[in-house]
C-alpha cells in the first residue's frame, strides 16, 4: 500500500492538496502513476519525473518539483510528494 499526500505552493503558502491512496506494491512506476493521477484530477499537467526525483523519495520519503520540472505553465512555484503511509 502506498498513501501519497501532494502540496503545491505558491510564495511558500499551500495552495492545493491533494491526498492518493492505491494498495498495490510500492514502485517508481506507481509512484509517476500516482502523481500524475492527482495533478490531472486537480486539471494540471504531470512533471518530468528524474532519476533524482526518485532518488530523494526512496532516501527521505519526500521529494519537490520545481516549475522548471513541468513543460507546461504551472500557476504554483512548488510541489511536494510525501509518503504518508
Amino acid at each position: 500500500m502506498v498513501n501519497i499526500w501532494l502540496k503545491a505552493y505558491t510564495d511558500n503558502k499551500m495552495v492545493l492538496q491533494k491526498t492518493l491512496k492505491m494498495f498495490q506494491p510500492y514502485s517508481r512506476t506507481l509512484l509517476e502513476e500516482m502523481i500524475k493521477i492527482m495533478l490531472e484530477q486537480l486539471d494540471l499537467p504531470a512533471p518530468v519525473f528524474l532519476d533524482s526525483h526518485f532518488a530523494n523519495f526512496e532516501k527521505f520519503r519526500c521529494a519537490k518539483f520545481l516549475q522548471r520540472d513541468f513543460v507546461e505553465s504551472v500557476p504554483f512555484d512548488s510541489v511536494d510528494i510525501v509518503d504518508i503511509s
